[in-house]
């Protein structure tokens, strides 16, 4: 599902609908198998509904076919009124059966290749995003996309966990009183993240937030600049 999203966001920011920097946010968040919201993907879901006049279906891969060969029956007779199978000669049936086989052959061998080049151009899991820092594995770390955001502005945050429990994320504002909050899983390479939107409750006032990841053992923490 993942990837049909994915084409649907590329198919929106090619068009230029909707918001930019929202769809290349969760295009960002597929392609890195990070955590979607769902709040993201009624988002794009809307756009596709209003601006592609169609709704995100699941795409099925075309099986190709092979046609059997054709047995000859002529007209009936009018005397007789039975129908008459033409026999076909034994080399001719063999070349038939010959020729199915060398195209059923070819289309495996193509669909192996297909299959084969597909698996080498997929990124490699086990590699961090181009924006993760390189940590020491044992420590709890937590960042966001950006230094300094505005009102209405996605925020991307991440980071990695030396342990799988959940880990309760929390943003502060300049006098230290909680603006959003979130617990969220921590998948099997360690790795975590989520999206949330600058604005709202909580953030009347401009100024440096802070965002603080906790989990059963330590803490960790990243500041931004907020302009409302």
């Amino acid at each position: 599902m993942a990837d049909l999203l994915a084409d649907d966001v590329k198919e929106l920011l090619e068009k230029k609908m909707g918001d930019e920097r929202i769809l290349k946010q969760i295009l960002r968040a597929c392609e890195h198998d990070e955590v979607i919201s769902n709040y993201e993907r009624n988002y794009v879901k809307r756009l596709v509904e209003k601006h592609l006049s169609r709704v995100q279906q699941v795409k099925v891969p075309k099986t190709p076919t092979i046609s059997s060969p054709d047995v000859e029956i002529p007209p009936s007779p009018q005397s007789t009124g039975t129908v008459v199978v033409k026999p076909t000669p034994a080399s001719e049936s063999a070349g038939k059966n010959k020729k199915v086989m060398i195209i059923f052959l070819v289309v495996a061998f193509a669909i192996v290749v297909s299959a084969a080049l597909s698996m080498s151009s997929q990124p490699d899991d086990t590699a961090l995003p181009v924006d993760t820092p390189i940590i020491e594995p044992d420590v709890l770390s937590i960042r966001a996309d950006l230094q300094s955001y505005q009102k209405g502005d996605l925020i991307s945050i991440s980071g990695i966990s030396p342990t799988l429990d959940n880990v309760n994320i929390s943003i502060t504002d300049p006098n230290n009183q909680v603006s959003w909050t979130e617990t969220i899983p921590v998948r099997d390479d360690g790795r975590y993240s989520t999206l949330t939107i600058a604005g709202g409750a909580g953030w009347e006032e401009s100024g440096t937030f802070t965002i603080t990841a906790e989990s059963s053992s330590e803490s960790a923490s990243f500041t931004f600049a907020f302009t409302g």
